[in-house]
């Protein structure tokens, strides 16, 4: 009876024994479905931080790449805008330099030779001096607009002399005679001149002679423009155009 007694001891524990396992196994398997929960929701953020930091490289990619879009149309038109200046400045430098000069020569001269004046006086921007003394032909080194004038003193009968520019007569110096004494007779010229023409003044008569007091002038008229500054204006246009387009990527 005391051994029965016992058994039923033993088997009532051992079935609390087996209920306190089960429970600890629904607990673990609880614990496991909730560290299964809590893994799968890790593994969902990890997979959605990954998607917005794509998004986040693809947008900031595609805004790099249209401000080196933007930078280097800028750039482009920058470069454009000064070339343009800076030959505008140039056509602003040649029209406000100053080429002039006064010279004076004498000699004896026949039909179709070319007045040649060594003597110089006066000489403003002008490189090719000598050619000039040797040939007494101008060539234009400045393009604009110039005026020539001559004054010419002769003994001789009847002096006329044209004005040429390249190969083309215009306008004439006529000097009348009084014997003995020397007369003077005087033209002018106003002409539009490129880089590379020519003017000069030639003899239409034979035997003509000339006093060495006879001087030749001619001077470029200067064109003022207000835009000394306009190069810095653009430019500082252009630089605030491209940092309000920064700030709006």
């Amino acid at each position: 009876m005391h051994s029965v007694q016992h058994l039923n001891n033993v088997t009532k524990h051992l079935q609390q024994e087996i209920q306190n396992t089960n429970n600890h196994i629904n607990v673990l398997e609880s614990d496991a479905t909730a560290r299964k929960q809590d893994f799968i929701a890790l593994v969902q953020d990890a997979s959605q931080m990954k998607m917005e930091l794509a998004r986040y490289t693809a947008s900031m990619l595609s805004k790099i790449d249209n401000f080196r879009n933007f930078t280097a149309a800028f750039m482009d038109g920058l470069r454009v805008n000064m070339s343009n200046e800076m030959n505008e400045n140039n056509m602003n430098y040649f029209n406000t330099k100053q080429v002039a000069l006064t010279a004076c020569g004498g000699g004896t001269y026949n039909d179709g030779d070319t007045a040649k004046f060594s003597n110089i006086k006066e000489n403003h921007g002008i490189n090719s001096l000598d050619s000039f003394k040797q040939s007494g032909k101008f060539t234009c080194e400045v393009a604009g607009m110039y005026v020539f004038f001559a004054s010419m003193m002769s003994s001789s009968n009847d002096g006329y002399f044209q004005w040429y520019t390249n190969s083309r007569s215009q306008s004439g110096v006529y000097i009348s005679h009084k014997p003995p004494s020397y007369e003077s007779g005087s033209g002018m010229l106003a002409v539009k001149l490129n880089v590379g023409d020519t003017v000069s003044l030639k003899c239409a008569r034979s035997g003509i002679v000339i006093h060495e007091f006879s001087c030749f002038t001619f001077s470029k008229f200067i064109n003022f423009k207000e835009n000394v500054f306009t190069l810095k204006k653009k430019t500082a246009s252009c630089v605030n155009i491209h940092v309000l387009s920064i700030r709006s990527l």
